[in-house]
């Protein structure tokens, strides 16, 4: 008899795990959206990692034949820009298709799902960001003759433009990427400069709209 009861127990609470594990992965896919097509949009709410500037999420596309594509896409949140990284296909049944890459960065559409699937994973970061931004005292100066400020924080990134000797940036963040720092261009866009190409000033002039800069590597 106890071993019969010992029996039951076992097999009840196996189910209850089972059942508990596939609810936590159910709920981890939270509808975002459905577009023109008919296509489905979920956000993997347990995957989201902050990178610095940037957040990396898993979403899930489901089509209307039940075949589905996981990709694991990478936001510029205050840039409303996204790059898929991976993406997977899956026949309705579960069986890999193929891979795809992504070559380019792409805009978050105003009043599409792909903005939907901004305010999921970037939330009210952008915002954030925006008004540390005004309240950073600390500028980045120039201290070389010739400095460049690139798309990304790399010396192989595209060049934006040059910024020369004295002129000041305000920061986007006052954390580097691998000794790089994200500044704002005097036409308010992002962009990137190293280190050695600055030096930090400080302001107590909150109205001051003039941008400085940061240190060098080109």
């Amino acid at each position: 008899m106890k071993l019969i009861s010992y029996l039951s127990l076992l097999l009840a609470l196996t189910f209850f795990l089972s059942f508990s594990v596939s609810a936590q992965q159910e709920n981890r896919w939270v509808f975002i959206g459905q577009n023109t097509d008919g296509t489905l949009f979920y956000l993997d709410q347990n995957s989201r990692q902050v990178l610095g500037n940037r957040i990396r999420a898993w979403d899930k596309n489901i089509f209307r034949d039940g075949s589905y594509k996981i990709n694991l896409v990478e936001w510029k949140c205050n840039e409303k820009r996204y790059f898929f990284i991976d993406m997977t296909n899956y026949t309705p049944t579960g069986s890999f298709i193929r891979k795809d890459k992504s070559t380019e960065w792409l805009v978050v559409v105003p009043d599409s799902v792909s903005e939907s699937m901004y305010k999921a994973v970037c939330g009210n970061s952008s915002e954030r960001n925006s008004k540390a931004v005004s309240k950073n005292k600390k500028i980045a100066q120039i201290i070389v003759r010739k400095a460049n400020l690139r798309v990304e924080p790399s010396i192989n990134s595209n060049i934006i433009q040059q910024a020369n000797l004295g002129e000041q940036f305000s920061l986007a963040d006052e954390q580097p990427t691998n000794g790089w720092y994200q500044i704002i261009t005097g036409t308010n866009e992002n962009a990137w400069i190293h280190g050695n190409n600055i030096k930090f000033v400080e302001t107590s002039n909150k109205s001051n709209t003039k941008k400085q800069k940061v240190k060098r590597q080109n």
